[in-house]
């Protein structure tokens, strides 16, 4: 079936994920177990080799087992900064800017330390870029097909949706404003089978150019509406947009110091987790192509850590899994351990 609407903000459904650990860090693990889907307390006497460990440490104690902690060393440090209820927050300072700037700042609940921090990047420096880029006259085409059929709405899942859609009450999303709408090809890595049928083509080209995406969809910005200064709150997904139908020279994008119009068929790559605000001051909608990378300067590994922290956020059932083999492959190593010591003393 259909993406849960209250999801369709990634940022914001993984914002909402991260309080919620924070909230309950403390929580011991028999408390945590998971039932079709839904968390549930259980008694504190079953054999169980989370007992004694709060959600967090669970966590921390499965991607050490899943993953080489050296290779990991930021996600582990990172988790542990947001588990104890740090956040990023504060004013930014880079060469050339100018620093005094209110919109030089970072807000990031949800974050990996030390990463680059770079307002607008140069979009056709990444391949995926460039060729999406370059074939922007498909996308566009099929864009205008589908959107000029009456029956989309009927035929589409969650077609033109607002910011608050599902109940998401959080304030990032919200500054997006009533009017901001969104048409969904893919939430947190899953592509939404009904929407991707009405845009093949389109759906084929990103999956062709190898775009590192965590959510796509098509987005409007009404006529003469605004976005609102604010911060996605997360800083290891960048946003980009490809422009499809632009008023150029009326619609602007502010992120930090710097200000952007939007343009038929080009791409820009920008640093949600700074300050930034839209204006479309034309008299005509503007709509892009709209998606959510990982950051470039995350390794793969890295990528792979920190779905898998989501991915326990969404299912808890799973750290009992992992903690269980990682429990049950340490006995064999103690158990082979003491056989090699036993055969080296005779």
């Amino acid at each position: 079936g259909g993406l849960h609407r209250g999801r369709r903000f990634v940022t914001v459904g993984f914002l909402k994920m991260i309080r919620f650990v924070v909230a309950m860090v403390a929580a011991p693990a028999w408390a945590w177990t998971a039932t079709c889907g839904a968390i549930r307390m259980v008694s504190p006497r079953c054999p169980d080799p989370l007992a004694g460990l709060s959600f967090a440490e669970q966590v921390d104690a499965s991607l050490k087992w899943k993953f080489n902690p050296k290779d990991i060393h930021r996600v582990l440090g990172s988790w542990r900064m947001m588990a104890r209820g740090e956040v990023r927050r504060g004013p930014i300072s880079l060469s050339g800017h100018d620093n005094s700037d209110p919109f030089m700042r970072q807000e990031a609940d949800s974050f990996i330390d030390n990463l680059p921090i770079v307002l607008f990047y140069e979009p056709l420096q990444y391949v995926w870029a460039a060729q999406l880029e370059a074939e922007a006259d498909l996308v566009l085409q099929e864009f205008l097909e589908v959107t000029g059929d009456s029956s989309l709405e009927s035929r589409g899942n969650n077609v033109w949706i607002d910011a608050g859609a599902g109940g998401v009450e959080d304030p990032n999303a919200l500054a997006y404003g009533p009017e901001w709408r969104t048409l969904a090809l893919q939430v947190r890595g899953v592509w939404d089978p009904v929407n991707v049928a009405l845009f093949p083509k389109t759906v084929d080209l990103l999956r062709r150019v190898g775009a590192p995406t965590v959510e796509i969809f098509f987005a409007k910005m009404p006529a003469g509406s605004v976005i609102n200064p604010h911060s996605d709150g997360c800083n290891f997904h960048l946003t980009s947009h490809l422009g499809l139908v632009v008023p150029e020279g009326q619609c602007w994008l502010k992120v930090g110091d710097q200000k952007r119009y939007w343009q038929n068929g080009k791409m820009m790559l920008f640093d949600t987790s700074v300050i930034h605000a839209a204006e479309n001051e034309a008299l005509t909608d503007r709509y892009v192509l709209m998606l959510r990378v990982w950051h470039p300067s995350l390794s793969s590994t890295e990528v792979e850590a920190i779905n898998w922290i989501f991915n326990c956020l969404d299912e808890p059932e799973l750290l009992q899994t992992a903690l269980e083999e990682a429990a049950t492959s340490k006995g064999k190593d103690r158990r082979k351990s003491r056989q090699r010591k036993a055969l080296r003393s005779r």
